[in-house]
């Protein structure tokens, strides 16, 4: 095979191999060098930055199941594309309105110090950028190993009013009976062994106890958690401390502080820090001042950035680098098509126009989204 033209250094070898598949032809290598050397070295990089954003910039799927028309619409990946983008617009939303219930709270303000990754350890993430452990995965592993080895204990928190040990706060408030394990292809009866093991993992840890769990952080970080809760429609606050026996003077003198956390959909967890006064007014004196010099207008943009209002993005750039494969993809096939029917070999033989092959192809009906709806985010 003869070296891949400039354009398909912008598509895969996947793709290639699509395209070639789609055209529903055999293609010999005589063919498939033309193909290369008359078709692909003719497109120009004028014509690819002209079409590579011609593609659906949004996400309906009746619009992109239209687009697709050239590969029969739908598929797997198209659809999850889609749904992941969906979930990340949603998520936007409900951070938002973290945003919105932080700020009218005590008229103090915060920032999302930390858009936690959607890895299934976004808590862990959220409390090493709070100072709590050095990274998550030793973090995780250490508080699974310390639930495990006090089980029983029945005196663990200073609060003499908090004397169930862990197993009894499990046995009362646990809901899972039963859990399948991919790796061991077995199910197992859900205990409070088996959720250690499972918190000990690396993955979603969705059966472990969270309050439970924020408890015994509480004790062992001398903190006390404010988490701002939303599921997009109702918001709320809840505060999980193994301090509330104290007043705020002894919290003072046994050096208590205050975490806190966003919690989108009783799922993923963010970090939020309070911004201090002094950078506040710092930021206003910057804003104010007239004539700046090149040290305070780099400091007045560090401050904006790193303050700023955050979102997800990572979704919505990959569907846009995604869609912009799309668009090369079908314009290569078309191409493709082109050449072929143009072909010495193909002249006598009743070929459709490119316009009559698509009407001939079987309408797809829309792929059901729910079959392909993304896994929960950590």
């Amino acid at each position: 095979m003869v070296n891949k033209p400039n354009i398909l250094k912008q598509i895969s070898e996947q793709d290639l191999h699509n395209i070639i598949n789609r055209l529903g032809v055999p293609f010999t290598t005589d063919l498939w060098e033309l193909f290369n050397n008359v078709v692909l070295e003719k497109i120009t990089d004028e014509e690819i930055v002209k079409i590579k954003n011609q593609f659906p910039q949004n996400i309906n799927l009746v619009n992109w199941n239209t687009y697709l028309n050239y590969c029969d619409g739908l598929n797997k990946e198209t659809t999850y594309i889609i749904n992941t983008v969906k979930q990340e617009k949603r998520f936007n939303l409900i951070l938002n309105r973290i945003y919105n219930k932080c700020r009218l709270d005590e008229n103090t303000h915060y920032y999302t110090s930390l858009l936690t990754p959607e890895d299934g350890n976004c808590l862990f993430h959220a409390l090493v950028d709070n100072g709590i452990g050095t990274d998550h995965k030793s973090l995780r592993r250490g508080l699974a190993y310390i639930m495990y080895l006090f089980k029983s204990r029945k005196d663990f928190f200073d609060n003499s009013s908090m004397s169930d040990s862990f197993e009894d706060l499990f046995a009362c408030y646990n809901e899972i009976q039963i859990a399948y394990s991919q790796k061991h292809k077995k199910v197992f009866k859900f205990n409070y062994d088996l959720m250690c093991y499972d918190m000990a993992g690396d993955t979603n840890f969705s059966s472990t106890l969270t309050e439970l769990l924020l408890m015994v952080i509480s004790q062992l970080y001398k903190t006390e958690f404010k988490i701002y809760h939303s599921n997009g429609t109702h918001d709320y606050i809840s505060d999980v401390s193994a301090w509330k026996h104290l007043n705020d003077e002894d919290k003072k003198d046994k050096k208590i502080r205050t975490v806190y956390l966003g919690q989108m959909e009783e799922m993923h967890f963010i970090s939020i820090k309070e911004i201090s006064n002094t950078i506040l007014e710092r930021k206003e004196e910057l804003q104010q001042k007239e004539n700046l010099t090149n040290a305070e207008k780099n400091e007045l943009i560090n401050l904006k950035m790193k303050y700023k209002y955050k979102e997800y993005t990572d979704c919505q750039k990959s569907f846009i680098e995604w869609g912009r494969r799309q668009a090369i993809v079908k314009f290569v096939i078309l191409k493709a098509r082109e050449f072929y029917n143009d072909h010495p070999d193909n002249k006598d033989k009743a070929k459709p126009t490119i316009e009559q092959q698509e009407q001939q192809k079987p309408k797809k009906s829309i792929v059901n989204i729910n079959n392909f709806a993304p896994a929960p985010l950590s």
